[in-house]
């Protein structure tokens, strides 16, 4: 889906185990810490790419991983029979809306 919407789009990703617990934002999409093993293998496969994220303790600076789809998966996607529009979300689902380029 984010792909479809703009194909330079990285997706954030939390590896932190206790972003998935209980109330929390992906734990209401029924996003579960499995995810972070998952990724790792699509990873491992070469079927998306990631940049690493970090927390510099000292600083109190961070940033969660990013990731997108790997060139292999790209032409998947042009290849497939389906577009953005055959993806639906439930009205519920979070938003997140970037007010500029920063």
């Amino acid at each position: 889906m984010a792909w479809s919407a703009d194909p330079d789009l990285k997706i954030m990703f939390s590896r932190d185990n206790n972003s998935y617990k209980a109330k929390s934002r992906y734990n209401e999409l029924h996003v579960g810490k499995k995810i972070i093993g998952i990724v790792d293998v699509l990873i491992e496969q070469g079927i998306i790419c990631q940049k690493d994220g970090f927390n510099d303790r000292i600083s109190g600076i961070g940033f969660q991983s990013r990731l997108w789809a790997s060139d292999g998966l790209i032409e998947k996607f042009r290849k497939a029979k389906f577009n953005q529009f055959h993806i639906h979300s439930d009205e519920k689902r979070e938003a997140v809306v970037l007010r500029d380029d920063e």
